[in-house]
């Protein structure tokens, strides 16, 4: 399955994205047809001092449109969602990493009200780790405001998760709980949290047990455990 990801945009008819990289416009990665871009991010991922990107790409399949007659939006957009990565190579882009089910569709039928992920969130390269962060939040029915922010860096031919950072609070209140895990040194680090400051970061610390996770084999709904209190989902 990983083999045919990395070849799914070979033979298929492509426009490129023309970016901002180093102050000048360059031509971006190919995207598919029947696909569009949501979220796109560049800089160096391999440490060869090359433009490399990160996109995030969404079918844009009709089908996939649903009706909703309750409260939120009349219309959920349920298309599914692709995180690709390219390399910066010699006359064009080469792709080196893929993943499925790291980003969740922008509208989920179960929850009518909730806003994108990534309206609040987005994808970025900085100092040669790839961060993604998904924010959630509903437009009625919840107070509860919860982000997560996933860190990549590359190890041999993949993506490894090196670090997750999760912050919740309640909008009424401002106030909550944030966590930074390590998963290089298998640490935790909890606090509370409050959006005006005035709550004091007592840090927690604690051990996790060691995990090796994946870009190309995350699935953001599977709700791995990181221990008793703490998941990615």
């Amino acid at each position: 399955m990983r083999g045919r990801q990395l070849s799914m945009l070979g033979g298929l008819a492509a426009l490129c994205l023309a970016v901002q990289a180093k102050g000048e416009t360059i031509s971006g990665p190919p995207v598919p047809q029947g696909w569009k871009v949501d979220a796109l991010a560049s800089g160096d991922l391999t440490g060869d001092g090359v433009t490399d990107f990160a996109v995030v790409i969404r079918q844009n399949d009709p089908e996939h449109v649903i009706h909703n007659d309750r409260l939120g939006e009349s219309e959920l957009d349920t298309n599914p969602r692709r995180l690709l990565i390219f390399a910066g190579a010699a006359g064009g882009f080469r792709q080196i990493a893929a993943a499925d089910r790291m980003i969740p569709p922008a509208a989920d039928v179960e929850s009518s009200c909730q806003i994108d992920p990534l309206e609040d969130g987005g994808i970025a390269i900085r100092s040669g780790m790839l961060s993604v962060k998904l924010q959630y939040w509903q437009s009625c029915g919840s107070w509860a405001v919860v982000s997560k922010t996933f860190k990549f860096r590359r190890e041999g031919t993949r993506f490894r998760l090196i670090g997750f950072d999760h912050t919740e609070f309640m909008r009424n209140s401002g106030q909550g709980d944030e966590v930074s895990v390590n998963f290089l040194t298998s640490r935790k680090a909890s606090a509370p949290f409050a959006i005006d400051g005035s709550v004091r970061r007592r840090l927690t610390w604690s051990r996790i047990r060691p995990l090796k996770l994946y870009l190309d084999s995350i699935d953001i709904g599977a709700c791995v455990a990181i221990d008793q209190t703490t998941n990615l989902c």
